[in-house]
């Protein structure tokens, strides 16, 4: 009996093959960031008009008319309000001398989860309120430089990812507003109409669960859209950073936030917390580490690219000395994290990084 030797790598490039050959028969829906976008406009104003309205023909973004964005104060003003009673709290209890006693670490722990939650839409709705102006002139700017000499990918990691968060829109609210039926005492909104002695049990679980639908909906417009437009800012700086110059510091500061509680809960706390509690923690990390991957590189990329093409320009061919002086101002474009530092690429790292050290010092400390 003779044995032959097998090519493992010639193997393997032939199964890859014939894997790849197979799944390029199967039609794959468009799903660009583009298409996900226009899918999350047409779903959401079906429900109530949003902030920036997009023209169906040529989907460039303009302001919505005042008159028209009732509905959208009214939630928002709620909301603003709903954080504020989750700030009011964790407040009173740091300087309170007497603790509340119904008030346990899993409870404390979630307060302020959903304090750092809610402030990312409150910095999200404040950045619509006072940079519309901008927002709407980068992303029609972008629609025209766009795509130039850009090869349409098969699959699209970043369109799948702002796909995915549309799903998570459509599903968050109905679970959310099940915690304080299934959950009153861990909840947050335990808190909420607790000294009401004229409502019944009954009542008081009801509204819970009726407001954090709403305040889980609208939110989740206002940050899904957000993540959405964020594909489209990449080359325009100066109207870039003086939009994000406040506001991407306190986004980032509370995904850290709530990456760090999520983490917390599902290390330290997974043997006393319920199962819905675990899985929305799970897909709080997820979601905050997907995003992360998406729109760092994105952010970094524009450095990077620059850069290339200045020096590119510069061993291009020789220059006057008038032109090498032009040369000479053009700097590499970068995005800046409010007035601290520029992202980089390592910056994506670095954000890891620092999540996966505090969470592992918070469980080691508590």
């Amino acid at each position: 009996m003779t044995f032959h030797k097998v090519n493992v790598s010639k193997v393997r490039k032939n199964l890859d093959y014939k894997v790849t050959s197979y799944f390029s028969k199967i039609p794959i829906p468009s799903h660009t960031p583009d298409e996900a976008l226009k899918r999350f406009t047409i779903f959401t104003e079906l429900f109530y008009p949003q902030y920036v309205t997009w023209d169906r023909l040529t989907w460039e973004p303009h302001p919505t008319a005042k008159k028209h964005l009732t509905r959208w104060y009214f939630f928002s003003f709620f909301l603003i309000m709903t954080s504020l009673s989750f700030f009011s709290k964790i407040l009173q209890q740091i300087l309170k001398f007497e603790k509340d006693p119904q008030l346990s670490i899993i409870a404390g722990t979630f307060i302020l989860l959903f304090f750092a939650l809610s402030s990312i839409t409150v910095t999200t709705i404040f950045t619509f309120i006072y940079k519309i102006e901008s927002l709407c002139f980068v992303c029609r700017n972008l629609k025209n430089m766009k795509n130039h000499g850009h090869k349409v990918k098969r699959i699209d990691r970043v369109g799948l990812l702002f796909h995915s968060l549309i799903l998570i829109l459509v599903l968050l609210p109905p679970i959310a507003s099940l915690g304080p039926w299934l959950h009153p005492a861990i909840h947050p909104t335990y808190f909420w109409f607790r000294d009401f002695k004229f409502m019944s049990e009954n009542l008081k679980i009801f509204l819970r669960c009726l407001i954090i639908f709403i305040l889980t909906f609208h939110g989740g417009f206002n940050c899904v859209g957000k993540y959405l437009q964020y594909r489209q800012l990449q080359v325009i700086m100066v109207e870039l950073n003086e939009l994000l110059c406040y506001a991407l510091p306190i986004w980032l500061f509370l995904v850290f936030l709530c990456a760090l509680m999520s983490g917390y809960l599902l290390v330290d706390l997974a043997n006393v917390l319920p199962m819905l509690i675990l899985v929305c923690s799970l897909v709080i990390d997820i979601s905050a580490i997907a995003i992360i991957n998406a729109i760092f590189p994105l952010m970094a990329r524009i450095p990077i690219r620059s850069g290339d093409l200045i020096k590119f320009w510069k061993l291009s061919q020789a220059f006057s000395k008038h032109r090498a002086r032009q040369l000479k101002s053009c700097k590499a474009l970068k995005i800046y994290l409010g007035h601290f530092r520029c992202l980089g690429r390592g910056s994506r790292m670095e954000f890891l990084s620092s999540i996966l050290y505090y969470t592992a010092t918070l469980v080691i400390a508590v």
